[in-house]
């Protein structure tokens, strides 16, 4: 009789608010809520929990049991805060602190509150280096996230920092960041594609032959290094904008300006 248990517990706060049992009876009545999935109910008992008795032995483990109730409940930002406190220095378990700070950084993420998805992703790569895989994920979503509001600065800085990152990953190196790494390069590639696109064949056509030229250059080291990694998908990606990059050249060249006072004979050689 969960239900009658947990209004007893509540009802020694009403009856003797002074007890020493007050604070074991609530929270015993949170653990009640809990085991009938009453997540409503143990939030609220919980949070007042939190509240009247700060310094309590049982505080310690009121975060856990706050994170599940609002997972349940659907409350990603409030579950997020609570992940966030078991992530804190206080925590002695760095496995317990990791894993902490990874879903507070997925349940805001998912919440839709971008900044403080990027704060804790940004606090996951400084403090968990290590494990190499997770701390990758964390560098791509970083990039996606900053992508999503519109800051291209901050998504290169994360997507250079990630290729750098698996060029010196060594053994930890795997599959997964090898993809990671090769999207990374493609996508930094584009700004010099479109560089090269955007250098127009004009006179005088030795200089801007000789800029074309070197966008041209820039564009295709770039998706080279993509195609370097060996993801399939990446590589056919990279080397059908190379042979984009020709045909493009060839276009241009063809209907480039021409030099004043050539003759008909000349115009059409």
């Amino acid at each position: 009789k969960l239900s009658e248990a947990a209004s007893h517990f509540l009802r020694v706060g009403k009856i003797a608010p002074q007890s020493p049992v007050r604070a074991n009876a609530e929270y015993d009545a949170a653990a009640a809520y809990i085991a009938m999935k009453d997540w409503p109910s143990a939030s609220r008992v919980l949070e007042n929990f939190r509240r009247t008795y700060p310094g309590h032995s049982l505080q310690a483990d009121v975060s856990n049991k706050l994170a599940v109730a609002y997972l349940e409940q659907g409350k990603w930002s409030h579950a997020a805060l609570e992940f966030e406190v078991l992530a804190s220095d206080k925590n002695k378990d760095p496995q317990v602190r990791r894993e902490a700070l990874w879903q507070a950084a997925e349940l805001q993420e998912k919440a839709g509150d971008h900044q403080r998805a990027l704060t804790a992703y940004e606090r996951y790569v400084t403090q968990f280096p290590n494990p190499f895989e997770p701390a990758m994920e964390a560098r791509h979503r970083l990039a996606g996230i900053s992508q999503k509001r519109g800051q291209t600065a901050s998504r290169d800085r994360w997507l250079h920092e990630l290729v750098k990152a698996e060029q010196d990953g060594g053994s930890s190196r795997t599959d997964r960041t090898r993809f990671l790494a090769a999207t990374a390069a493609m996508t930094l590639a584009e700004p010099h594609y479109e560089a090269f696109r955007a250098a127009r064949l004009k006179e005088p056509l030795k200089k801007s032959l000789k800029i074309k030229k070197e966008k041209m250059q820039q564009a295709l080291k770039a998706y080279g290094r993509a195609a370097d990694y060996g993801v399939a998908e990446v590589a056919t990606a990279a080397t059908y904008h190379i042979a984009e990059i020709y045909r493009d050249f060839g276009r241009d060249l063809l209907t480039s300006q021409r030099p004043k006072g050539l003759s008909a004979e000349e115009l059409e050689q």
